[in-house]
């Protein structure tokens, strides 16, 4: 019969933890609650959570897509990824009101908020 020691659960269980904790978003802060929504523009969909998730497809000449936490804002910018692995979504304006439209420029592609 095996024996295992405590030590070996307690570190199987700050492992658990820690690969939890990374790969969760942050909730997004109240300054920059605009952002949350669907976001829609010429070959772009983007789906920013209030629980700090992010969904990302950017079709083209090639199809790129994102489904990742946000680690951070960087000024307007959205950093998002898991531990090492992530990518900056360039912010150039962000969202603002126009008439009853939000509106905002991501990576130089116009969006529009659908919801």
């Amino acid at each position: 019969m095996k024996k295992y020691h405590l030590s070996k659960y307690c570190f199987l269980a700050l492992a658990f933890i820690f690969i939890l904790t990374a790969c969760s978003g942050m909730p997004i802060p109240d300054d920059k609650k605009s952002y949350i929504g669907h976001w829609q523009g010429v070959g772009m969909d983007l789906i920013i959570t209030p629980d700090g998730g992010l969904n990302y497809k950017r079709v083209g000449s090639v199809t790129k897509t994102v489904s990742a936490p946000i680690k951070k804002f960087d000024g307007n910018n959205i950093v998002a990824g898991i531990l090492f692995l992530t990518t900056t979504f360039e912010v150039q304006t962000p969202p603002y009101q126009d008439a009853d439209v939000w509106k905002m420029v991501v990576d130089g592609v116009d969006l529009t908020r659908i919801r």
